[in-house]
């Protein structure tokens, strides 16, 4: 196998980011986005699971837009759907760790 050059590399690159559509409960959907890599690692870095469902959805929710203190009220009060579009994100980036997958499947119990 052939080393690639620099730009045959660059080439394999994506141009844009996957996206996808959650299904809620409410039988609505939502427009999700993969997260960069460097803002998956930045997430991952943090410890507190809160942090982390805040800062991806806000990264990841692409439509309706949420930020803010209207993020923060839907993830009060809509834990379920938070976790669901979370889960979508991160699996959408390919970064759903162990934690987080404990994390999520703990949420979904209760």
């Amino acid at each position: 196998m052939a080393i690639l050059s620099m730009e045959e590399l660059l080439e394999t690159c994506i141009s844009e980011l996957p996206m996808d559509q959650i299904p809620l409960e409410n039988g609505g959907e939502v427009k999700i986005s993969a997260m960069k890599g460097s803002d998956t690692s930045r997430i991952f870095s943090n410890e507190n699971m809160d942090e982390k469902i805040y800062q991806t959805l806000t990264l990841g929710l692409i439509e309706p837009p949420l930020r803010g203190k209207k993020l923060q009220k839907f993830i009060d009060f809509n834990p379920t759907d938070s976790i669901t579009i979370f889960s979508g994100i991160m699996k959408l980036s390919n970064a759903l760790g162990e934690i987080e997958e404990k994390a999520v499947e703990k949420a979904k119990k209760s």
